[in-house]
């Protein structure tokens, strides 16, 4: 072999070997960029499921949220309604005293009437031969007045009816009154109108004041009441 033919025998050598390089360098690139779009792929796909995640967490914190502030809201308006429904059923039961307390300044006899009523009426529910009546300062001329009347009535009445022979002693006490009628913008204690009675020392008690009767008149009436009042 000549020099001429070794030198062209080493620049194919060198020429196959630069191009086998070549195809392996475009292998690796192939393969690296292929390996790079999976690693991008898979990266992004994880990022994607994570923002999916978080999102779906919050929208999830935000309808706990949601829920949380509409039920507080609810029950802060039935408490709001529950409360001006009851000031108004209060109110409602404050005028019916002072449109009371009215009625006696106006019409004084009925009231007189009134009186010696509640006191048979005590009477007979005590069926006591010693009694304490307690009633307001503003009242105890009238008592006097009606309680003799009272007591004839009931004295009439229970022995008519019984076999027996009852006695009724009546003792005013005139040291421990009942509180007076009430006064607008003041709460301190106060009472309507009527007695309380009490025997055997305290033990046996009969309490008959306007405020007791319309208490218990209201209180029983309070479902019709707010039907009338607020339809429901």
């Amino acid at each position: 072999m000549n020099e001429s033919d070794a030198r062209e025998r080493i620049r194919q050598m060198i020429s196959f070997v630069q191009e086998e390089a070549k195809e392996k360098a475009r292998e690796i690139e192939s393969k690296t960029e292929h390996e790079y779009n999976l690693a991008k792929a898979k990266h992004l796909h994880n990022a994607k499921e994570k923002l999916t995640a978080e999102y779906e967490k919050k929208w999830k914190q935000l309808e706990v949220k949601k829920r949380i502030s509409k039920s507080t809201a609810i029950n802060a308006a039935r408490m709001e309604i529950m409360t001006t429904r009851n000031n108004c059923m209060n109110q409602l039961l404050e005028d019916t005293k002072h449109s009371i307390l009215q009625n006696i300044k106006t019409n004084p006899n009925q009231y007189k009437d009134f009186l010696k009523r509640l006191l048979v009426q005590s009477f007979i529910k005590m069926l006591e031969a010693e009694i304490t009546l307690q009633c307001r300062r503003e009242d105890l001329a009238l008592i006097e007045q009606v309680l003799p009347e009272a007591s004839a009535t009931y004295l009439d009445m229970i022995n008519s009816q019984t076999s027996g022979h009852y006695s009724l002693n009546v003792t005013i006490d005139k040291n421990n009154f009942l509180p007076p009628a009430p006064v607008a913008d003041s709460h301190a204690a106060s009472c309507c109108g009527g007695v309380i009675l009490t025997s055997q020392g305290g033990l046996i008690r009969c309490i008959n004041t306007i405020d007791e009767r319309l208490e218990l008149a209201f209180n029983n009436t309070v479902p019709l009441l707010r039907k009338v009042v607020f339809g429901n």
